[in-house]
């Protein structure tokens, strides 16, 4: 006979001191999103990180040992927070993404922004295939155009749908995350028209 669920055995769970760990860790990294979104980087200080997360300064070089590994550690909360996106491969599936990846970053504001003046390449791997998706999406829509029109257009697009966009529409412009999606929703619709009508003008290769 099978056991009722209140007999299962629990979850197994990390030591007490391993969850200190990780619960440390993560008080330091939000103090530091925090820090970086009022100061930005260059005036970023691990003393004043220690005074905001409540902890020594031991304990955050015992926990990150350079200033690097706690870069990384925010670029690794990053992809943790944000998740990731299927690379577009059309430029119908871009304007798609920009709708869904804005309200991503409006959603994760300080956290983004935190990463954003650090400028670390904490999503270069996406990046690079999501620009080689870009392209293969602008060669099917315009096959017939110049390289150097597709190569454009493409890395245009790609430009619309960084974090840096978000960024300084949010924060020159003071326009949402949903607002900036159609902004750029509206760009990429543009760029796509161009092409789909350059396309018909085109003599076939």
């Amino acid at each position: 006979m099978a056991k009722p669920a209140w007999a299962a055995p629990p979850a197994k769970r990390g030591s007490l001191r391993s969850r200190l760990h990780d619960a440390t860790r993560g008080v330091i990294l939000d103090a530091m999103v925090e820090q970086l979104a009022e100061t930005g980087a260059f005036e970023f200080s691990m003393f004043e990180l220690a005074r905001r997360a409540n902890v020594s300064a031991r304990t955050i070089y015992r926990h990150f040992p350079t200033r690097d590994a706690l870069f990384d550690a925010l670029a690794a909360r990053v992809n943790e927070e944000l998740g990731s996106h299927e690379p577009p491969r059309t430029l119908d599936a871009a304007i798609t993404l920009a709708r869904a990846q804005f309200a991503s970053f409006d959603a994760h504001a300080e956290l983004v922004t935190a990463e954003l003046v650090t400028r670390q390449s904490f999503r270069a791997g996406a990046r690079a295939a999501r620009l080689t998706a870009l392209q293969k999406a602008v060669g099917d829509t315009a096959p017939n155009v110049s390289e150097l029109t597709r190569h454009q257009a493409a890395a245009v697009v790609a430009c619309l749908l960084s974090a840096d966009t978000w960024a300084r529409l949010r924060h020159e412009l003071h326009v949402d995350g949903r607002e900036a999606a159609e902004a750029v929703a509206f760009a990429i619709d543009a760029i796509k028209r161009k092409l789909e009508a350059e396309q018909k003008r085109a003599k076939p290769r």
